[in-house]
């Protein structure tokens, strides 16, 4: 089962503008995870933006095997996901071969 669209019951979906799917993804609250996003003990795998919108999407390396997501919408707020590093290895190349996409820094 994939996870997309508007959160409902219990489990996490990406926002529908997320350009792919993982299986596996879990919400994670604000607090949490900006401390892992802006601590030292993750690092930036990419950030990513939409043409012509102001979404971005930006991929954290938490630990050998989790990977933080965190999506910021077009007013500024910030949600935060968390899946494993297998889940998320097509993210990447989706992002950066989509032409909704682009790289951002």
């Amino acid at each position: 089962m994939t996870s997309r669209g508007s959160s409902g019951g219990s489990r996490a979906r990406l926002p529908e503008v997320v350009p792919f799917e993982v299986s596996r993804v879990s919400r994670e609250n604000w607090e949490d995870g900006s401390r892992v996003a802006d601590g030292n003990a993750s690092s930036l795998r990419g950030r990513w933006g939409t043409v012509g919108s102001s979404w971005e999407v930006s991929v954290f390396v938490a630990t050998r095997e989790t990977v933080l997501l965190r999506v910021r919408t077009p007013v500024g707020r910030e949600r935060f996901y968390e899946t494993t590093q297998r889940d998320v290895q097509g993210a990447v190349t989706a992002l950066d071969t989509s032409s909704r996409w682009r790289q951002l820094d």
